[in-house]
């Protein structure tokens, strides 16, 4: 039973079940709002710990668009190539980041062979790839990627704006797909020779290594010297 008291706080009589009546009576929201805030911070904590820990991330930014199986068998490709567990966490997996981005001459080829299917005239959406095209320049300047297979019109963007680092500072020699002082041949690598998605790849497809960022991954020395060891992995001729 409730008894008001001069204070005007409410007294319980009755025990343990009509005190725990008389709390959520007042404090029901309360204790429902404490509740749900407790199951997402646990279902967080527990995802976040279920989360792949990635050793190292490649980026691949050109014409061709891998779908979602060759993008699976792509990350065992490199997994698989990968020096050792970079991390120290036990496992060695490898992030892989795509876009589809073309040149205007790519683009022209692109529609003439969809026509050449089709028979008749194609429209295609250039919305899409203009998008792609910010998505990744956007993605660049967030430091956690400094992997990049891209095709060479990218590749020429990047090296204008010093954004990769020099061959001769990973190599003591260049290695025989060097292009320039800056990328190399990526279709010439064993990687590529080697691999059944991979080797997918057209020709003009760039393996190049950006310079440290101010930001992300890569503005880590240690991060970035275990980086650099996966790119020496992919680059062997």
């Amino acid at each position: 039973m409730y008894e008001n008291n001069p204070e005007g706080d409410i007294r319980v009589e009755g025990g343990v079940a009509a005190w725990f009546d008389n709390f959520w009576y007042h404090h029901k929201w309360k204790t429902i709002g404490a509740l749900f805030l407790a199951f997402v911070l646990i279902v967080c904590i527990t995802q976040c710990a279920r989360k792949e820990k990635i050793d190292a991330v490649v980026m691949y930014a050109g014409p061709y668009l891998y779908t979602s199986n060759e993008t699976l068998t792509v990350k065992k490709e490199l997994d698989a190539v990968m020096p050792s567990d970079l991390n120290g966490d036990g496992e060695k997996i490898v992030g892989l980041v795509t876009y589809q981005i073309m040149t205007d001459e790519q683009l022209e080829a692109y529609k003439k062979k969809l026509q050449s299917y089709e028979g008749q005239k194609v429209t295609v959406d250039t919305s899409y790839f203009t998008s792609q095209s910010q998505n990744c320049n956007s993605y660049l300047l967030t430091g956690e990627c400094a992997i990049l297979l891209i095709d060479e019109s990218l590749f020429q963007k990047l090296k204008e704006a010093d954004r990769i680092r020099k061959l001769d500072e990973i190599f003591p020699t260049l290695p025989s797909s060097a292009i320039d002082e800056y990328g190399l041949d990526f279709t010439k690598t064993a990687l590529a020779k080697n691999s059944e998605q991979l080797g997918k790849l057209p020709a003009g497809t760039v393996l190049c290594l950006l310079r440290p960022y101010v930001m992300g991954n890569v503005s880590n020395k240690t991060t970035y010297a275990q980086i650099t060891q996966m790119f020496v992995a992919m680059a062997k001729d």
